[in-house]
């Protein structure tokens, strides 16, 4: 992998250390820089757990992905820059305390100082910078406040501060597991009627103001002034939302109707 390129892709100048504040710099431009996107499902391009597949296509093809493709290739970065970091397993809250199956989602824990860190660039509207894991402690991320608490059998849930109330995001476990563990699930996401994945095209990216997203047949977006909803009428509507916002270019012959 061409590391300095990936740096560049995400406007991060070298040297770095294997520090906290690098590691803050790190996830807040990845998430300003690459989007969350499951576009691919919708144009019938198989996801594969390939390192070097995900590499040219978020990097060398200046797109996004969702958490399989993200977080591992940010491990892989981290890995490459000397962070002590590990893949591993979390379940996404459905509702009513409901979650999903092993390796619903791939995260990363990153070790300094012996203090572990939870760093995700692959969930969406999450934390924009490293969350420490200390049992629950409020913490105060620019994107809002999250806490982490204990659960029975060793699990940990994150939570996010909404409308007073804590809204849980996922459950993680800290035990490190491996990539292709999770071609289980990736498959599923990107195949199943039963995964949200399937249902919407979804592209999204923080900005320095708040953030962008398409979700369906609207482009949602978020900042200072509160929140605009437009809707997307035309496949050719869609291209030019995709370009204009994210500087993705998509082939239009394979795709769906917006939906």
């Amino acid at each position: 992998m061409d590391f300095k390129k990936y740096l560049k892709r995400i406007n991060v100048e070298e040297p770095l250390q294997a520090d906290i504040y690098s590691l803050r710099k790190l996830q807040t431009n990845h998430l300003l820089n690459i989007p969350f996107e499951n576009l691919d499902i919708h144009f019938n391009r198989e996801i594969k757990l390939d390192n070097d597949e995900i590499f040219n296509k978020i990097i060398n093809h200046n797109r996004g992905g969702f958490c399989y493709e993200l977080n591992s290739l940010f491990f892989n970065l981290l890995q490459h820059l000397g962070f002590e970091a590990k893949m591993i397993s979390a379940r996404v809250h459905k509702a009513d305390d409901v979650y999903g199956p092993d390796c619903d989602h791939l995260s990363i824990i990153v070790k300094l100082n012996q203090v572990e860190y939870l760093t995700d660039v692959g969930f969406g509207d999450f934390a924009s910078e490293p969350l420490k894991i200390s049992i629950n402690e409020i913490q105060n991320d620019p994107n809002g406040d999250y806490k982490i608490e204990k659960l029975e059998n060793d699990w940990l849930r994150v939570s996010k501060l909404k409308s007073m109330l804590w809204k849980a995001d996922y459950i993680f476990e800290l035990q490190q597991r491996h990539f292709h563990e999770f071609s289980e699930m990736c498959q599923f996401h990107q195949s199943s009627p039963d995964s949200h994945f399937t249902k919407k095209r979804i592209c999204s990216k923080l900005t320095p103001t708040g953030r962008t997203s398409i979700v369906g047949s609207k482009l949602r977006i978020k900042d200072q002034n509160g929140l605009q909803l437009i809707p997307i009428k035309t496949n050719k509507e869609f291209h030019d939302v995709l370009l204009k916002y994210f500087s993705i270019v998509l082939p239009p012959s394979k795709a769906k109707s917006v939906s």
